[in-house]
């Protein structure tokens, strides 16, 4: 984290009315890539394969994903609480950078988020038990677009 970062924040969404339309216009369409995983102390790290199209936008500039990175517990706080886990997906494009980050919840449900989660935390701990170890997991249609949520989001500046 940057030394003059106001990042990570607690998240308390009572009170927050209106649309974010003119600093927070955020669009996405991920693609399909293949599973890298670096363990680290704090976090999983992966790589996204590139593509020729880009698979995320703010305000119309186009953006590639870059770092992503599953925390357990989340960085950010809800309402003063962490949540099991969150996935901080870095973009970058034409000078713009954006990290979208999903809290992650324990669930019992059997969607595709929890099954591809599942798969990727049992795969890493068999295959990257030890810090700094890295493996291509075998998960099945590893894609962002399964675990980032459309619906309503949070926007804040952190500079």
């Amino acid at each position: 984290m940057c030394d003059k970062s106001n990042s990570p924040i607690d998240i308390i969404p009572t009170g927050i009315s209106g649309t974010c339309s003119q600093k927070c216009f955020y669009i996405f369409d991920y693609y399909d890539s293949t599973c890298k995983v670096e363990r680290n102390s704090t976090y999983l790290k992966f790589d996204y394969d590139s593509s020729t199209s880009s698979p995320a936008k703010l305000n119309g500039i186009d953006l590639n994903v870059g770092d992503i990175r599953l925390y357990c517990p989340s960085l950010h706080t809800f309402e003063g609480q962490r949540t099991a886990a969150e996935l901080v997906i870095g973009h970058g494009g034409n000078g713009t950078a954006l990290l979208v980050c999903v809290p992650i919840k324990v669930s019992t449900e059997n969607n595709e988020c929890s099954v591809l989660l599942n798969q990727i935390v049992t795969q890493t701990n068999r295959l990257a038990p030890n810090n700094g170890d890295t493996s291509i997991l075998t998960t099945s249609g590893f894609n962002l677009n399964k675990i980032v949520p459309r619906t309503q989001f949070f926007f804040y500046d952190a500079n």
